[in-house]
């Protein structure tokens, strides 16, 4: 059966009408008014016959070129996904995973990430790192969950080291540091602990057993201390947000026993800030709860 086409079903003629007497009305910064046309037609009409006069054959023709010029991609790689992460995702990689759920939804959001024509292309792409030998500079590692309590990761599977995990929307994508770290961890944790002193003679001349020293490892990254100086020229809010995003809610989600953060301001102008400038700077420093705060004279 012949596939009818819309020139046949649904012409549109009230608003090809209606755009081909507002182009014939038109005077000025129209091509037609360039010079005299002997039998010009209102190139509404003429768009709206080419397009509704065309088949499926139009989108066919357009998802090829699409695909030869690789707007839609339809292989991916693991390396363009750490360069995705690193580069336009940082804010989200900084706390070192993403699951592939949330991955193809900045895909779909995002203009500036590659365009996939589906999920699949970029679940291929995520399977395809536990082969890459070079994941640990622009890859990552898997893993299927997240401990909050111990800050571990779950099922981690190490490209190259460990078998490939069944990908889906809740497979994490893990920072290479992250994995690195914790594998290291694991496997010290699965070496026998070392023996120290010499062995004694029991009672019956048996040689006593020897009794292992625990070690004790000492403790990392117990205090952080900063220091930064804002660019006042500068956008101010961006900064902040920076500080925020970048560092402060880190330390803030890790749950510290002790977490405090002053703000030192110092200002001064040589002929005096303006009186309402005074006001509105004490004023909103009161509600925010500055401490010490006041303007000065000479």
């Amino acid at each position: 059966m012949t596939k009818r086409k819309l020139i046949e079903v649904a012409l549109p003629l009230e608003e090809i009408n209606r755009q081909s007497a507002r182009e014939k009305s038109i005077r000025h910064g129209h091509p037609s008014t360039l010079h005299l046309w002997w039998a010009r037609r209102p190139l509404a009409t003429a768009r709206a016959v080419l397009v509704d006069g065309a088949t499926e054959s139009i989108v066919r023709h357009v998802a090829e070129r699409l695909r030869r010029n690789d707007i839609v991609q339809v292989q991916h790689s693991p390396t363009s996904i750490g360069i995705a992460l690193a580069n336009h995702l940082r804010a989200k990689w900084n706390a070192g995973r993403v699951s592939v759920g949330e991955l193809w939804e900045y895909h779909l959001r995002y203009p500036y990430l590659a365009r996939l024509r589906d999920k699949a292309v970029l679940t291929d792409a995520v399977e395809a790192v536990m082969n890459d030998m070079a994941w640990d500079a622009h890859g990552f590692a898997l893993a299927s969950g997240y401990d909050d309590a111990t800050g571990d990761f779950l099922g981690l599977r190490i490209p190259a080291e460990d078998q490939p995990p069944a990908i889906t929307d809740q497979t994490l994508l893990v920072a290479p540091a992250l994995a690195r770290a914790q594998r290291d961890r694991e496997r010290g944790e699965q070496r026998p602990a070392s023996t120290s002193g010499a062995s004694t003679t029991a009672a019956g001349g048996d040689p006593a057993p020897k009794v292992a020293t625990p070690i004790v490892p000492a403790i990392q990254n117990v205090n952080y201390t900063a220091r930064v100086d804002l660019k006042p020229a500068d956008d101010l809010a961006s900064q902040v947000k920076s500080i925020v995003e970048e560092v402060l809610v880190h330390l803030q989600r890790a749950d510290p026993d002790s977490f405090e953060i002053r703000i030192k301001i110092d200002a001064s102008r040589r002929g005096g800030f303006d009186t309402s400038v005074a006001r509105t700077v004490k004023e909103n420093g009161s509600t925010l709860g500055f401490k010490g705060q006041g303007f000065t004279g000479e």
